[in-house]
């Protein structure tokens, strides 16, 4: 009976965390016709993480599907906006991660 519970307060801790914590997310954006597939991963912070970008600013504007990267953090900042075609979720993400270490 122990183990039920210690299992259920597991399974309960799971489902919180992903409810709560930011997932990852495979998103497919372009720009003057130039497609590009990259792993987002949204923070609780101003600026998120796109695993194909070293950029001072990430960020996914869901209602109006666009992600705008910054490069540089002074008032010069090179900054670019990419129109986001396809948002494939947190397991396509985790899939496209595994592939690309392999």
């Amino acid at each position: 009976m122990n183990r039920l519970i210690s299992l259920g307060l597991v399974a309960l801790g799971v489902i919180i965390g992903l409810v709560i914590f930011p997932k990852p997310q495979l998103l497919k954006y372009e720009s003057a016709s130039i497609v590009s597939e990259a792993v987002y991963w949204d923070s609780f912070g101003s600026s998120g993480v796109l695993s194909d970008a070293n950029a001072d600013f990430v960020k996914y504007d869901r209602e109006t599907q666009h992600l705008h990267i910054c490069y540089g953090k002074s008032e010069q900042s090179n900054c670019q906006d990419y129109q986001v075609v396809e948002n494939k979720g947190m397991f396509a993400a985790l899939w496209h991660w595994i592939d690309t270490q392999i």
